[in-house]
């Protein structure tokens, strides 16, 4: 024997709707896996304050611009523009730079920066190369991710590639666990130009979240999708049809 039950839950609109949800789903996924640009960092580029064109602006301590963000440690420090003593080297990002070491042979900056998300991953980025305009020659400084007092991590960079003509950046890229405090970020100069005045540039400093890897994201959004097409449509014949034995 057989019976039938009407299906009555599943109306025209219903599909359309349920069709309509699951694309915005999809759409919401989709953008979910690109990665977050929160700006983590300001000033990274030292695109501010704008410099003259092959000029540089001496920073000291306590002297700190407006725009500039960051804080001198020691030393001081210089933002240097493309074009600098007739250079044909361009900067990594933008038309400006970072000299960790302006006049002298020191020089440091931080940056206090907003608060991590516990368990995050972020991944800290920039360009680093050395000033090449007292001669080819190492220079050196230590970058440092501080929880409080306490070192998230703490590594040093070496570069001893520049020219006049190419500074032949180089990246660094390190990922971290986000701790839901506050950090800071710190650069220090540790071995500049013979005859100091010149150290690491930097360039293209950012923080940003580690994204969900979009393949997880694409094959919830197409569960997501196939779910709802299951569900919105009727069945043949309206209804579910019951055998008993």
């Amino acid at each position: 024997m057989e019976r039938r039950i009407m299906n009555a839950i599943h109306p025209t609109n219903t599909k359309i709707v349920m069709g309509m949800l699951s694309c915005g789903i999809l759409a919401a996924a989709c953008f979910a896996s690109i990665p977050a640009q929160a700006a983590f960092v300001s000033n990274g580029s030292f695109e501010f304050p704008n410099t003259s064109p092959g000029t540089v602006m001496n920073i000291n301590a306590g002297t700190e611009p407006a725009g500039f963000a960051w804080t001198v440690t020691t030393g001081n420090v210089d933002i240097v523009r493309n074009g600098f003593a007739g250079s044909t080297a361009t900067a990594y990002d933008g038309a400006q730079m970072l000299d960790l070491v302006g006049s002298g042979s020191i020089g440091g900056i931080s940056l206090l920066l907003p608060t991590t998300t516990v368990g995050t991953q972020y991944t800290l980025s920039f360009a680093y190369a050395n000033n090449p305009f007292n001669g080819p020659t190492t220079a050196s400084a230590s970058v440092s991710l501080l929880d409080g007092a306490s070192p998230l991590f703490s590594e040093s960079i070496t570069h001893d590639a520049s020219s006049t003509f190419n500074y032949n950046w180089a990246s660094f890229n390190r990922v971290f666990t986000g701790t839901g405090n506050p950090v800071t970020l710190a650069f220090d100069n540790t071995i500049a130009i013979a005859g100091g005045n010149g150290g690491i540039l930097l360039d293209a400093i950012s923080l940003t979240p580690v994204p969900v890897p979009a393949a997880i994201w694409h094959w919830f959004g197409c569960s997501l999708c196939s779910l709802s097409q299951i569900m919105a449509s009727p069945n043949p014949g309206g209804g579910v049809t019951v055998t008993n034995q």
